[in-house]
């Protein structure tokens, strides 16, 4: 059962950052259920190097889904064109 949370996590991190690498707001949402992923893995191999880690990028990952997903304010609206 590890090698199936170690390798679902590696595919989503992977797919998480060539989101990113062509600006599709999907990524974030990718690299957290990846995040979950390597959480339950770091749980079962008791890493916890890797599981703080995993509960940092959690963070990082909800910000960039509030970021990438927010509507913009109305003054950037009107600024940008």
């Amino acid at each position: 059962m590890e090698l199936f949370f170690e390798w679902t996590a590696t595919l989503l991190s992977i797919t998480g950052a060539l989101l990113v690498s062509f600006k599709i707001k999907w990524a974030f949402p990718v690299f957290l259920l990846s995040n979950v992923f390597w959480i339950i893995f770091a749980l079962q191999l008791h890493a916890y190097g890797l599981f703080f880690a995993q509960i940092v990028f959690v963070f990082i990952s909800i910000n960039g889904i509030r970021v990438w997903f927010r509507k913009p304010a109305l003054n950037e609206v009107m600024t940008d064109g």
